[in-house]
């Protein structure tokens, strides 16, 4: 008995539906950040982490390349200036295949970076990137999208809010800490997703006596439970 034409469009557009979904729940990893701040990113997409040197970015890039790469996929880490230490990579739980490449030059760099993000057996590629042209930008947001791997660039202040090809914009800084958790403030500055203008304060805590990898807690979380505690022992 052959289906009637409403019950074909019927079947079809539940096929499409699920497939969709499908689809979509690829796409989606979680973000590696917490609070308030977006828990998802988008595979083939590009992340921007914008700070002073040594403010953290690098870190919290490397909490979301452990996500991007925990399904599957090498990760790979395009370092021009030679400045990533190979074992930060494990103290951040990236288990996973990691490639180092070393162009010579900003051109090689830009290459390596295209040739890495159209490679569907890549999760998530790093690289620090400093001035580049708006269009080798949209260049390597092309061949990630269509490869299904995520760019995470680390880049100078001065690139904050200008026009950017990238998903997600974070502006990250440090804030005073102590020597054993390092406190920073991450704000969104531009997102697909909505997220724009959230920010929250946490900290990276790397003790591997208490967590094996390093990972993100929000500062508001803990002052509320120590506040909570203080006011149990005091009933």
């Amino acid at each position: 008995m052959l289906a009637r034409p409403a019950q074909r469009e019927t079947v079809e557009a539940l096929r499409q539906r699920l497939q969709g979904e499908a689809i979509g729940s690829r796409q989606a990893f979680a973000s590696g950040l917490c609070g308030n701040l977006p828990s998802e990113f988008r595979r083939g997409s590009l992340v921007e982490f914008i700070a002073e040197a040594g403010s953290g970015a690098t870190a919290v890039a490397l909490l979301t390349a452990r996500e991007a790469c925990r399904a599957g996929g090498a990760l790979v880490v395009v370092d021009r200036l030679r400045t990533f230490y190979p074992a930060a990579a494990a103290l951040f739980g990236v288990t996973h295949e990691t490639i180092f490449v070393r162009p010579r030059s900003r051109k090689d760099e830009l290459w390596a970076l295209n040739q890495t993000l159209r490679c569907p057996g890549v999760g998530a590629a790093i690289c620090w990137l400093e001035s580049v042209e708006e269009r080798a930008i949209r260049g390597l947001q092309v061949v990630a999208e269509q490869s299904g791997a995520v760019g995470l660039f680390v880049r100078p202040v001065n690139v904050c809010g200008r026009p950017t090809w990238s998903d997600v914009q974070l502006r990250i800084e440090a804030m005073p800490s102590n020597e054993r958790q390092r406190r920073l403030r991450i704000e969104v500055v531009r997102s697909r997703s909505g997220h724009a203008g959230a920010s929250a304060i946490v900290e990276l805590q790397d003790d591997a006596t208490t967590h094996p990898a390093a990972h993100l807690v929000p500062v508001v979380s803990q002052l509320a439970a120590a506040t909570h505690a203080t006011r149990s022992s005091s009933a």
